[in-house]
Parts: structure tokens; sequence; C-alpha cells
């Protein structure tokens, strides 16, 4: 008993702390490349996004036809959509220049809030 105490048990005991550790370890680097993945290309959709809106490309009766906005049109809110879509304009106080320039930069805003992104 003295011989399983003293020497087979620390052994066995490493042996399945050794086998866990090598199945688990790369399974939570895994996660973590994945969800810095998701955050990189989740930032490089806004940057390019703002990139857009602050080039001369930008002309809003085009914009629902181009690239840019069907990448980002499944993050931007129902309002946002309705106004460049269907010409449904929702005046805010307070904000001047374009309403739909405007209401999406404050959806991508509001985007990186909710992602942490910045």
């Amino acid at each position: 008993m003295d011989l399983f105490v003293d020497k087979l048990l620390p052994a066995l005991l490493g042996l399945l702390a050794g086998i866990v550790g090598s199945l688990i370890a790369p399974w939570v680097n895994w996660r973590i490349e994945k969800k810095r993945s998701k955050q990189q290309s989740r930032k490089e959709l806004i940057d390019n996004a703002r990139k857009f809106l602050a080039s001369k490309e930008w002309v809003q009766t085009e914009f629902n036809s181009t690239v840019t906005y069907s990448e980002i049109r499944p993050h931007l809110s129902q309002e946002t959509i309705n106004m460049i879509e269907k010409g449904e304009l929702i005046i805010r106080r307070g904000r001047g220049g374009n309403v739909i320039h405007s209401a999406v930069l404050d959806d991508l805003a509001q985007k990186e809030k909710e992602w942490g992104i910045r």
C-alpha cells in the first residue's frame, strides 16, 4: 500500500493532469483567438464603413447599392434602414448635416459600444 501511495498514485495523478491539460489548453487558446479574430473583423468593418462615409464615394441616393451598405446593413437599426431604403426620414433636433449620414454614424458608434471595440 505504501508503494502505491508513495510512487504510483503521484505518477497516475501527474499523467492524468498532463492528459487533461494537453486537451484543455489548446481549446482555451482556440477560444481566445476566435474572440480576438471576431473583434478584429468587427473593428475593420466599422473602420471601413467610416472611411467610406467620409470619402467622396458617399452619395446618399446610391448608398443602398454599395458593398459597404450590404456589409453594415445587418448591424444598422431598423429606423436607419427605413430611412435609407424607404425614405422615412426622422429629423432629430440639434443635428445638422445629412440625416442619413448621421444616423449611420450613430448606429456604428452604438455597435462599437455594444461590441466593446473602443
